[in-house]
C-alpha cells in the first residue's frame, strides 16, 4: 500500500485505492487457473466498496481460485466465505493426503494483516452464488459482504444462483444497517445509506 501520497501521513492514498498484492511463490507450488482475487478488508468495504457494489468474484466449478485478503485501516474483521474451506498453510491446500493442518473457513483480520488461499471452486458444495463477508455481524450488516459466483464446468450460471445473486443486489441496495459506532467507517460515497 502507498505511503507517499495525500494526507498529513502519506496515507490517503489507501483510501484513493492505492494498494495491491505482490504474490511470490515457491517453485512447484500449485498455481491458480486464473488471476488472483484480492480483497482488501478496509473500515466496512471491500475493495473500498460496500454491497452491492462489492466484487462479485467469478470461476468455474473445478478451477483452482487464490483468494489473498488483506486488513487496512482500523478495524478488526473476520473473512469467511460460504461453501468453502481452506487449510491453514502458506497455500490454503493441504500439502499431502495425510496432511493434519487445521481447515477453516472464518478467519480473523486485523490492520495490516494478510493471507492467502486456494480453493477448488464448488468442490463438494457444486455451483452456486456464494457469499463471502465480515463474520462481525455488525460489518456485514453494513455491507460487508459479497458474492463468489460459481459457474457450472461449461461457464453456465445456473438459475438458482441468478436469483440469489438479483436477491442480494436488491436486498442490499434497499437498506444497509450501519450502527451509529461505525457510522464514521462507512465509505464517504456511501453514506446516504445510513439509518
Amino acid at each position: 500500500h502507498d505511503h507517499c501520497r495525500l494526507g498529513e501521513h502519506g496515507t490517503a492514498g489507501i483510501d484513493a485505492g492505492m494498494f495491491g498484492a505482490f504474490i511470490v511463490r515457491k517453485a512447484g507450488d500449485p498455481r491458480p487457473d486464473r488471476k488472483p482475487y484480492v480483497l482488501v478488508m478496509k473500515d466496512l468495504s471491500f475493495n473500498l466498496e460496500v454491497a452491492p457494489d462489492t466484487p462479485v468474484l467469478r470461476a468455474n466449478q473445478g478451477e483452482r481460485v487464490e483468494f489473498v485478503v488483506i486488513g487496512h485501516g482500523n478495524l478488526f474483521h473476520t473473512f469467511h466465505i460460504h461453501g468453502h474451506r481452506w487449510v491453514d498453510n502458506r497455500t490454503g491446500i493441504p500439502a499431502s493426503p495425510t496432511d493434519q493442518t487445521a481447515v477453516i473457513d472464518n478467519k480473523t483480520v486485523g490492520p495490516a494483516d494478510s493471507f492467502g488461499f486456494q480453493v477448488v471452486a464448488g468442490e463438494g458444495v457444486g455451483p452456486g452464488a456464494w457469499m463471502y463477508h465480515c463474520h462481525v455481524q455488525g460489518h456485514s450488516d453494513a455491507g460487508m459482504t459479497g458474492i463468489f459466483l460459481v459457474r457450472d464446468a461449461t461457464g453456465a450460471v445456473p438459475t438458482e444462483a441468478r436469483r440469489t445473486l438479483r436477491a442480494f443486489r436488491r436486498s442490499h441496495a434497499d437498506h444497509l444497517e450501519i450502527p451509529p459506532e461505525l457510522r464514521k467507517y462507512a465509505p464517504v460515497e456511501h453514506g446516504s445509506h445510513s439509518s
